[in-house]
């Protein structure tokens, strides 16, 4: 998780810069090399808000993060939840480009 925030802390810092980041590496390998609106692009139709009372729906892909409120658990997460009706589309950020770069997504 600590890799996570610092990975997504670094991504927002060279986007608030002004430069290009242009690769991601995962286990020592370049993993996607281009703009990091094309690496949020990859997340587009992918992120979705959803408020439980209990688990995570099936079908997820990876969670991006969860929230606990008074009356349930409110979820982002990554995958095709169309099926769920309180599930709505999310803007997606540089943090769900990278967990559905870093969980398989495709390209």
């Amino acid at each position: 998780m600590i890799l996570g925030i610092i990975t997504r802390n670094l991504l927002e810092l060279a986007v608030n810069l002004g430069h290009s980041l242009s690769e991601v590496i995962d286990k020592g390998k370049v993993a996607f090399q281009r703009s990091p609106g094309d690496l949020i692009a990859q997340a587009h139709g992918k992120v979705w808000l959803v408020k439980t009372e209990g688990e995570k729906p099936d079908g997820v892909i990876g969670a991006v993060s969860s929230m606990h409120l008074h009356d349930g658990t409110q979820y982002r997460l990554m995958g095709d939840l169309s099926a769920y009706p309180q599930a709505a589309l999310a803007e997606p950020g540089l943090e769900d480009g990278c967990v559905w770069l870093m969980q398989g997504g495709d390209e």
